[in-house]
């Protein structure tokens, strides 16, 4: 079961495991709104963003940095999309990645695979993000109480949960600076 996560009415409900073929279909329909040179664009500096942090073992010490990031990877999607960045217990960037695509208003999130996507990257903290294609970064009901259970299921591995941040096109809030973790 995963746990639904509908950022209009706050509620969280129950639905079944998305297939991998379902979650294929998903992100094709989970398309960005962007122009084809906007795409290219986006992907080289993310890219490049990547790479360095890679490459000179990053720290990703800053919220500001993180927002940043966050927002330049998925604020244009047009549904909702939740990912992870995963860094090592002294806040060094490892890897990022997409876990669950929506639809306008939500997206199912599994926090089983959270925790696989965890110990894949051998990760010490994680951040949470996803958008909100209404353009409103204003965390729901539902945001704070699957950024909880996330970060209670993820201590009992030994990874700490950082933030959870919502991004639009034009907004970004952290719930760490919020105080709801």
């Amino acid at each position: 079961m995963t746990n639904q996560i509908d950022t209009n009415s706050a509620t969280t409900q129950s639905s079944p495991a998305m297939s991998e073929k379902n979650q294929r279909r998903a992100r094709a329909i989970a398309k960005p709104v962007m122009t084809k040179t906007q795409e290219k664009i986006v992907r080289q500096a993310l890219s490049i963003i990547q790479s360095s942090f890679k490459n000179d073992g990053a720290f990703l010490d800053s919220v500001d940095a993180a927002k940043d990031f966050c927002q330049l990877r998925i604020a244009h999607y047009e549904r909702e999309v939740f990912g992870v960045i995963f860094l090592t217990s002294q806040h060094q960037y490892i890897d990022n990645e997409l876990l669950f695509f929506g639809t306008i208003d939500s997206a199912a999130v599994s926090p089983r695979e959270c925790v696989k996507a965890a110990l894949k990257h051998n990760a010490g903290a994680v951040i949470f993000y996803h958008n909100h294609p209404s353009g409103i970064a204003t965390p729901s009901i539902s945001d704070v109480a699957l950024t909880k259970k996330l970060k209670g299921i993820l201590e009992i591995i030994d990874v700490s949960v950082l933030d959870h941040i919502i991004v639009t096109t034009t907004d970004t809030t952290s719930l760490a600076q919020l105080g709801k973790l």
